[in-house]
């Protein structure tokens, strides 16, 4: 299932690159918020709303089906501009993620999942951005408490398309 999501993902980012307008200033809209954007992040879809040129918020949905276990989390953060360039953004953030996950063997879990960090967000075109951030999430859910980094390669990259 994952290697589906990435290939569907890779299709959006080459097929979104082909229709994306080079402007030549990238920040002219940005600067005014009020911008929506739908993406992948951290191993869901996402949706962001920008309120100002610094402050967005996101909201994300990401499912797990298979033989070995179902899960699902929703989550939502926000993110705020710590330094504004041409063509990309530094950024701060700070979410909760909250979900279940239902093993083949053993009871179903809550998850509740704190999480903070930074990252950059890099303007391939007006319209389009990848994005790569670290931080640190603790999780809970019975029987399995844990504090940790974000390790997985993919759980850090992202892209948004953003909607005119």
């Amino acid at each position: 299932m994952k290697k589906i999501v990435v290939a569907l993902g890779c299709i959006v980012i080459f097929s979104s690159v082909i229709f994306a307008q080079k402007a030549e200033s990238i920040t002219v809209k940005r600067e005014n918020g009020g911008d929506i954007a739908i993406g992948y992040v951290h191993d869901a879809l996402a949706f962001r709303v920008a309120l100002n040129d610094l402050l967005s918020l996101e909201g994300s949905f990401g499912f797990r089906a298979g033989d070995g276990d179902d899960g699902f989390i929703v989550g939502c953060r926000a993110l705020y501009v710590l330094k504004k360039y041409t063509d990309f953004n530094v950024h701060a953030f700070g979410g909760l993620n909250i979900g279940s996950v239902n093993p083949e063997i053993g009871d179903s879990s809550s998850i509740v999942r704190p999480v903070a960090g930074a990252g950059i967000e890099y303007f391939l075109a007006y319209n389009l951005s990848i994005s790569a951030e670290m931080g640190v999430a603790a999780n809970f859910q019975k029987d399995f408490n844990f504090v940790s980094t974000y390790s997985d390669w993919l759980s850090v990259f992202g892209f948004r398309y953003y909607l005119d």
